[in-house]
């Protein structure tokens, strides 16, 4: 017998900057890490959903949540840096308003499929490794919450639908929402 494998995904708070690249950058949310832990048990407590692991990538605006969901639970807390937004490199922190009129910015915009930012990562490196964790994690069979980013979400749902991430990369990631995948 086929084991079911549920992956329940949330996206972090809301960000407390606004404007700012920030990657993978440790950002404040909005949001304590304890009412945001505390949200999420919430929606598990309504979908009856029982994880036996939690998932989440190294950033403080996932961790931290995380961390209180899973001593709640009582289960372990797995960080994973697989589970981590795209790397922007320098461009970390910066304001998009002074990033817009740089002429290697506009470039990338215009190739963002396939380019990568000074330093940073191009977006098949994010889904080769978005793609690796998820391999891992069903093949673990465990029932889990992973607290992660809107770009890895999306990645996900590109995967589970076999459609290319351009087609999803403007869909919402409503923050600290679960969404199941597979």
């Amino acid at each position: 017998m086929t084991q079911v494998v549920t992956l329940l995904l949330a996206r972090h708070a809301r960000v407390a900057v606004d404007g700012v690249c920030y990657g993978q950058c440790d950002v404040p949310t909005h949001m304590d890490d304890e009412e945001a832990a505390q949200m999420l048990l919430t929606q598990l407590e309504a979908l009856a959903a029982s994880p036996v692991r939690v998932w989440s990538s190294p950033w403080r605006r996932t961790r931290g949540p995380a961390e209180r969901v899973a001593k709640s639970l009582g289960v372990p807390l797995t960080v994973d840096a697989r589970l981590s937004e795209l790397a922007f490199g320098a461009w970390e922190g910066r304001p998009y308003a002074t990033l817009e009129k740089e002429p290697v910015f506009q470039t990338w915009m215009a190739n963002w499929q396939s380019a990568a930012p000074p330093g940073g990562e191009r977006l098949a490196e994010l889904l080769a490794r978005v793609a690796a964790w998820h391999a891992e994690a069903i093949a673990s069979g465990d029932r889990a919450l992973v607290l992660t980013h809107a770009g890895v979400i999306r990645a996900l749902r590109a995967e589970a639908r076999r459609i290319p991430y351009s087609d999803v990369v403007t869909e919402p990631v409503e923050p600290l929402r679960l969404e199941r995948a597979e």
